[in-house]
């Protein structure tokens, strides 16, 4: 089975007594890209932008965001437990799996591994839909027969009599489960198995692929997710399939397709932070309020009439349609030494570039609030001269350890002027 070796992105980790898996670990390179994988010659490892975890012969990389502020001094299983909590809770909030009946039951207390918690959640979900309801479809096949079913390919039949008399060979469909959707599911469940060690993951995978005897294995590629068609008949395993193709064909955005034998769940973190906030946004805003999740502006037209220098605030609140208030996130800590704020030159004038552009006098900066820090609902408010006008920049923080999502909107609705 593979082991686990646990870093934290962006945090440079010595890899000391791991050089067996160095040759795999440089391999994941081809998927999330060289600048992002560094392995120096002294066996310090840092890895930035994802999350998640990668899977090779005996190597399972598993990198988690840090949570615990750096004055913090607790022992590093704990931050990793509550690190996979964290992560397990943005998946679950932001619908990036698109599982609507996940839960936080999911997460037991023996977790300790990211990659066995996906499988649970991946072999749980096809037990529940095969045991409520097979998946069969009519499949086209050639088939010999001394009966006449459905229709007769007389040249390939005037040969079998050659070998096999009385025998036609005909085309017929047959309603059967060893359609696509199950052979890529169960190939998908042979790969998971030699991966677990959790006993009770093994034994929910080899009673999947007991019920799924019948189904041929395949090799996976992007062509055969490509070509799944989904409708009424077999929507519910939709989410099944693309995780699916996250696991063994990286197809992620931002992720190059690598070694067919890798498994990569793997998800930019600063995403995922964004997908988690606007899911934030939306359950405390209604019409004629309204959120724009990553819309594009110009900054400016040359004597053409083409546009330049395009920018992208992370969410726009409109009321009907003037702009409110424009929010950017930022995955990191935005406190220095001595707990002293520091906000970025480059971060502000971004902020201020969205506010000049969109006619906007609001703007947030939201950062996450690690643990260890203490919790105000405003952090620092600057004030912008614009004219005459004065834009207003909020600093905010989300306290990532919250593990309710009802208490983090009541949070974020009691911001001053936040809520419209």
């Amino acid at each position: 089975m593979p082991e686990i070796i646990t870093v934290f992105q962006d945090y440079k980790t010595s890899l000391s007594g791991y050089e067996s898996h160095f040759e795999n670990i440089l391999s994941f390179k081809e998927i999330i890209g060289s600048q992002n994988c560094i392995l120096e010659a002294n066996g310090d490892f840092r890895m930035s932008k994802y999350i998640g975890c990668l899977v090779k012969g005996n190597t399972c990389l598993q990198v988690l965001p840090k949570i615990y502020s750096n004055n913090l001094d607790l022992k590093n299983k704990e931050e990793i437990k509550e690190s996979l909590g964290f992560v397990y809770r943005l998946l679950l909030w932001s619908d990036f799996l698109n599982v609507k009946d996940l839960n936080e039951s999911s997460i037991e207390e023996n977790d300790d591994s990211l990659i066995e918690i996906i499988i649970r959640l991946f072999v749980n979900r096809f037990l529940s839909l095969h045991q409520r309801n097979v998946y069969r479809e009519y499949i086209s096949q050639d088939i010999d027969q001394l009966y006449v079913r459905g229709k007769i390919l007389f040249g390939q039949s005037i040969l079998k009599q050659v070998q096999k008399p009385g025998y036609l060979r005909v085309q017929c469909d047959e309603f059967s489960v060893n359609n696509l959707i199950n052979r890529i599911i169960k190939t998908t469940i042979h790969k998971l198995l030699f991966m677990s060690s959790n006993s009770e993951n093994k034994k929910h995978l080899r009673l999947g692929l007991s019920y799924l005897e019948e189904v041929d294995l395949i090799p996976l590629h992007k062509e055969i997710f490509d070509s799944i068609v989904f409708n009424r008949m077999n929507e519910e395993y939709q989410p099944l399939i693309e995780l699916s193709g996250m696991l063994f064909q990286n197809l992620t955005s931002g992720l190059n397709q690598g070694d067919r034998n890798t498994l990569a769940f793997i998800v930019p973190l600063n995403i995922l932070f964004e997908k988690f906030f606007l899911s934030v946004l939306q359950s405390i805003y209604s019409q004629p309020v309204r959120v724009a999740y990553q819309s594009t502006k110009h900054l400016a037209t040359n004597s053409s009439g083409n546009k330049y220098f395009p920018i992208q605030p992370d969410f726009v609140v409109y009321n009907k349609s003037e702009v409110t208030h424009i929010l950017d996130t930022k995955f990191k800590n935005p406190y220095i030494e001595n707990n002293k704020l520091k906000i970025t030159a480059t971060d502000l004038y971004q902020v201020c570039t969205y506010a000049m552009r969109y006619n906007c006098l609001s703007i947030y900066l939201v950062y996450p609030l690690f643990k260890g820090q203490n919790s105000k609902s405003i952090v620092e408010q600057y004030s912008i001269p614009n004219g005459q006008k004065t834009i207003t920049l909020s600093i905010i923080q989300i306290d990532i350890t919250e593990i309710s999502f009802d208490n983090i909107v009541q949070t974020v609705k009691k911001i001053n002027d936040l809520v419209v």
